[in-house]
């Protein structure tokens, strides 16, 4: 019972951070520095998540279960001392309201953008259709065609180096058409692990294939923050983040509970090939009927660089 409660307290405490640490970037860095300090964010992320159970592992083989949790603790209390030099930062609105006004106006900021509401459904359908699909189906197809428990390990490792070099990538190569671009990414990315969990190609084949998982999602991740963090106001930008966590994240359970009788009930290659086709249809309607915002931050330093070349002269070709 008290395990459960610390870990809604978790939860509630994450459900903080997360639209915090994201709205704070901007007044952080420079615009044209965003992708790069979200690419940063996520190389760090996903560091962490490679290598923390590799760490977690040893403590516990050295020491005892009590050791990695305590060790885990630490870890969080110096990640509170590293951000404590940010309380300088006021706040840019000043006028106290209501939870339900800033409800409704966080609402209204999402609602007013078609590419914000498309793009947190898309969130969700992915939370449904594939990290769900890959999640409970994974460890079962790991365990059946590959050598268990440790090739499992092994592919979730690469999903978690495949990450890193995506954060790496976002922060080196921008586009004109970003946030475009990195819906594109997830589908080859997507179909690659879940093709190999239909099929079970020789194991170095799905390894590869679950880093290029790993780097498309972190590259998309990376592309959607510093959209949302170019174009929406500041004053809005945690109330719609705070949207796009609930948002995205609202469909997981139920596909947690749906993809085993799914998978019981279809099989496991054919439910996998309906997700695969289920992210194809939602990553096509996505970029044929969401205008996306343009210019990205890559333009808008073209745009500025081209405002401050001098005019050529009349009569000069």
């Amino acid at each position: 019972m008290l395990i459960s409660a610390l870990y809604a307290l978790h939860g509630v405490a994450t459900a903080f951070h997360y639209p915090a640490s994201r709205a704070v970037v901007p007044r952080l860095v420079e615009k044209n520095d965003l992708q790069a300090a979200n690419g940063l964010s996520s190389m760090a992320s996903s560091s962490t998540t490679t290598l923390a159970p590799l760490i977690g592992g040893v403590l516990v083989a050295v020491a005892h279960a009590g050791a990695a949790i305590a060790a885990d603790a630490f870890t969080f209390a110096a990640a509170a001392l590293a951000v404590m030099p940010l309380t300088g930062l006021k706040a840019s609105r000043t006028v106290v309201t209501s939870m339900r006004h800033e409800f409704v106006a966080g609402l209204q900021e999402i609602r007013s953008r078609r590419w914000l509401s498309t793009g947190m459904a898309y969130a969700s359908l992915f939370q449904f259709s594939v990290l769900g699909a890959v999640t409970v189906l994974g460890p079962t197809v790991a365990l059946r065609h590959y050598q268990g428990s440790s090739a499992w390990g092994i592919l979730l490792a690469a999903d978690g180096i495949g990450s890193l070099v995506g954060g790496f990538a976002a922060t080196r190569f921008r586009t004109r058409r970003s946030l475009q671009v990195g819906y594109l990414a997830v589908l080859p990315g997507t179909v690659a692990a879940l093709s190999c969990l239909a099929w079970t190609p020789p194991f170095p084949v799905a390894v590869i294939a679950f880093a290029l998982y790993g780097l498309s999602l972190t590259w998309f991740d990376t592309l959607w923050h510093v959209a949302l963090q170019s174009h929406v106001p500041e004053e809005s930008l945690a109330k719609v983040f705070a949207f796009d966590g609930v948002i995205s994240l609202a469909l997981r359970p139920a596909s947690l509970a749906v993809i085993g009788p799914l998978a019981a009930a279809l099989g496991y290659s054919r439910s996998l090939v309906f997700c695969m086709c289920l992210m194809a249809a939602a990553t096509l309607l996505v970029l044929a009927t969401s205008r996306i915002p343009e210019p990205t931050v890559a333009a808008a330093e073209d745009q500025q660089s081209n405002e401050a070349s001098p005019a050529p002269a009349e009569g000069c070709l």
